[in-house]
């Protein structure tokens, strides 16, 4: 305002004709002529900058509320996340439990076949060692038998020769005994003395 009244005629006319405005009158007319545009001009300024203003206001209000919504977003993603992961160890922990499960079960049937199976073996052991052992004992039972049964055969054989020999002794002595019987009548009959033995 108090530029504009230090301003000459010419200078305010030719402001006004700068601005495309009429610029006819009294520099009372000009100034106010002046004065009312530069007041419009520092309106349309004010509300410019008004605008600007409000304009960067909702641009940091939605920056604000789109980092919110990230953070918001972002903080959802990591609780999925976690759930995901946790839910992930549940299921690998149950997966692993199952197979150690298993790997027991595994185990004790070994475990039960082996022993099963060395139940069998040492029932077979047995049966083989108690057939060997009852083949031996029959062996020795067989030759045993055999052996007395030799020895009886031998026992009488020897009784059968003895007998034998007994009576070819026996016939011996009586064809002795006879002969000599034989052998006195003869003397007796010739007269020769004869003496029994």
């Amino acid at each position: 305002m108090d530029t504009l009244g230090k301003l000459r005629v010419h200078q305010l006319k030719a402001e006004l004709s700068r601005r495309g405005e009429d610029s006819r009158g009294p520099k009372a007319v000009l100034n106010k002529k002046t004065e009312h545009k530069n007041k419009k001009k520092e309106e349309h300024k004010n509300k410019k900058k008004e605008e600007h203003k409000n304009k960067e206001k909702e641009e940091h209000k939605n920056k604000k509320e789109e980092g919110h919504k990230k953070k918001k977003k972002k903080e959802h993603m990591i609780k999925e996340e976690r759930v995901f992961k946790k839910e992930h160890k549940n299921q690998e922990e149950h997966v692993y439990k199952k197979k150690e499960h298993k790997n027991q079960e595994e185990h004790v049937y070994k475990k039960k076949e082996h022993k099963i199976q060395e139940h069998v073996y040492k029932k077979k052991e047995h049966k083989i060692q108690e057939h060997v052992y009852k083949k031996k004992e029959h062996k020795i039972q067989e030759h045993v038998y055999k052996k007395k049964e030799h020895k009886n055969q031998e026992g009488h054989e020897y009784k059968k020769k003895e007998h034998t020999n007994k009576e070819e002794k026996h016939k011996i002595k009586k064809v002795n005994e006879g002969e000599q019987a034989g052998m006195s009548l003869e003397l007796s009959s010739t007269g020769t003395p004869h003496r029994l033995s």
